[in-house]
């Protein structure tokens, strides 16, 4: 799929530093869309049993913001800030209102042999105390090895950033948009619980949005070069 078209970018503060990203390539993918789409795709290449191509979401207790609006408004800045610290940023979307699925997202990501693939996405719990950053890997793959420790850096790097609590790495096979992408990092970034009040109105602060643009830029300056990218595609 191509990425949609581009909307202006988000201003970052001048002023604003951070590590050389010169030479990193990432692509990002904020996570759900406008409408969800019910029509099934399979899980993964390797394993039987399908999954919805796009769900809904969660949405904010406080705010009342749907989570794919978040998503995006964090994934235009985060583009922005990388940006301008000299990475080459690829988007899966730039707008609401398409029709992507979690397998042709990760086709899109693929396409570009990314130091990182980084799917932004918010949490929702029934628990309204429930708060906290979370990252969700797939459980199989060329990078299986690697991926906890990567997921640590990212984790705490946010945290370190945002003060919010890392809750952990957690290596899973349910998720098709992981699945389809063990060929790059791939990373399912939960940012915080929109169903924790706190959590949810600081999802939205656009001091906290750029704390947490912060700790990811300190995070892709952690991960190595991939060695597979095409030198066309630097």
């Amino acid at each position: 799929p191509q990425a949609t078209t581009t909307q202006s970018l988000p201003t970052i503060p001048s002023g604003i530093t951070g590590p050389d990203l010169t030479g990193y390539v990432v692509v990002l993918d904020p996570g759900h869309q406008e409408k969800p789409n019910r029509e099934q795709e399979p899980l993964s290449p390797t394993m039987s049993g399908s999954k919805d191509k796009v769900s809904a979401g969660t949405q904010g207790v406080a705010t009342g913001r749907p989570e794919y609006e978040v998503n995006l408004e964090i994934g235009l800045l985060l583009r922005a800030y990388l940006e301008k610290l000299g990475c080459v940023v690829y988007m899966t979307r730039t707008e609401n209102d398409v029709n992507i699925s979690n397998i042709e997202r990760a086709q899109f990501a693929l396409s570009y042999s990314p130091d990182a693939y980084i799917r932004l996405h918010c949490d929702g719990s029934s628990d309204p105390n429930r708060k906290g950053i979370g990252v969700f890997v797939a459980d199989t793959g060329k990078h299986k090895s690697k991926l906890v420790e990567w997921s640590d850096m990212l984790g705490e790097a946010l945290s370190e950033a945002t003060g919010a609590k890392y809750r952990g790495c957690f290596p899973s096979g349910r998720y098709s948009g992981l699945n389809w992408a063990t060929d790059i990092p791939s990373f399912l970034l939960e940012m915080g619980y929109m169903t924790n009040k706190e959590e949810d109105l600081l999802l939205s602060d656009p001091d906290y949005q750029l704390k947490i643009c912060a700790g990811i830029a300190d995070f892709v300056s952690q991960m190595p070069l991939n060695p597979d990218r095409p030198k066309d595609l630097d």
